[in-house]
C-alpha cells in the first residue's frame, strides 16, 4: 500500500509539472500569435497604402499618356504647331507685344 501511494504522489507531481510546462507553451504559443497577427496586420496596412500610391501613379500616367496621344494625333495641325512655336521656342506674332513681369520669378 505504502509504494502505491508513492507512486499515485509521483505521478501526480509529474501530472502537474506536465500540465505547468503544457500550460506555459499555450501561453507562449497565444503570445507568439498575437504578436505575429499584430505585425501582419500592420504589413497588410503598409501594403494597401502602397497599392493607393500606385493606383493614383498610374492614373497619372494615364492622363499624361492620354495627353501625349493627343498631342500626337493633333502633330499635324496649325494650332498644335503654333503651340510649340510660343511654348518652346517663345515666338510670338507680328501683331503681338511681349511683355515680362519683372516681379515674376
Amino acid at each position: 500500500m505504502n509504494d502505491l501511494n508513492k507512486f499515485n504522489k509521483d505521478r501526480c507531481k509529474k501530472n502537474r509539472k506536465f500540465i505547468k510546462f503544457f500550460s506555459g507553451m499555450v501561453i507562449v504559443s497565444f503570445s507568439f500569435f498575437f504578436v505575429l497577427s499584430a505585425y501582419q496586420k500592420k504589413t497588410l496596412s503598409d501594403l494597401e497604402e502602397n497599392i493607393k500610391e500606385n493606383e493614383e501613379y498610374i492614373n497619372k500616367l494615364n492622363l499624361d499618356i492620354e495627353s501625349l496621344k493627343y498631342d500626337y494625333s493633333m502633330r499635324n495641325t496649325d494650332e498644335f504647331k503654333e503651340k510649340i512655336a510660343r511654348s518652346r521656342l517663345n515666338m510670338i506674332k507680328d501683331d503681338e507685344y511681349l511683355y515680362e513681369d519683372e516681379n515674376r520669378e
